[in-house]
C-alpha cells in the first residue's frame, strides 16, 4: 500500500500488530485505488468498543475528495453498526447464560 500510494502507512506496522489500527485501501468502482484509510479501535470499556478514523489520505498523502471522505465515513457507520450488533449479541448471550433455568438448562 504504501508503494502503490507513495506514503508512509508502512509505519502503522506495529498499530495494526497490536490490534489498535487496521489499514485498508479504497478504490473507485472501477477498481483503482483512491485512497487509504487507517481506522483506530477505541476500547471505551471492556464491552464497548467503537471505531473512529484516524486518517484518510489519497496518493502522496494528498487530500481526498469528498465522494471519496463521504465513503470512508459511510465505511465507518458500517464498522461501528455491526459492532454493536456484535456486543448486543453478547449481552444477551450473557443474559440467557445468568436466567437460564437451571433444572431446564
Amino acid at each position: 500500500e504504501s508503494d502503490r500510494m507513495h506514503h508512509c502507512v508502512w509505519t502503522y506496522d506495529t498499530r495494526c500488530a497490536q490490534g489498535l489500527s487496521c489499514i485498508f485501501a479504497v478504490s473507485d468502482p472501477q477498481g483503482n485505488r483512491v485512497s487509504t484509510l487507517e481506522v483506530h479501535l477505541i476500547w471505551e470499556s471492556p464491552n464497548n468498543k467503537q471505531f473512529t478514523i484516524n486518517q484518510h489520505r489519497g496518493p502522496h498523502n494528498e487530500k481526498i475528495s469528498e465522494k471519496t471522505e463521504h465513503a470512508g465515513l459511510a465505511f465507518l457507520e458500517f464498522l461501528n453498526v455491526d459492532e454493536r450488533i456484535e456486543q448486543g449479541r453478547k449481552r444477551l448471550a450473557e443474559r440467557n447464560r445468568v436466567y437460564r433455568n437451571p433444572i431446564r438448562g
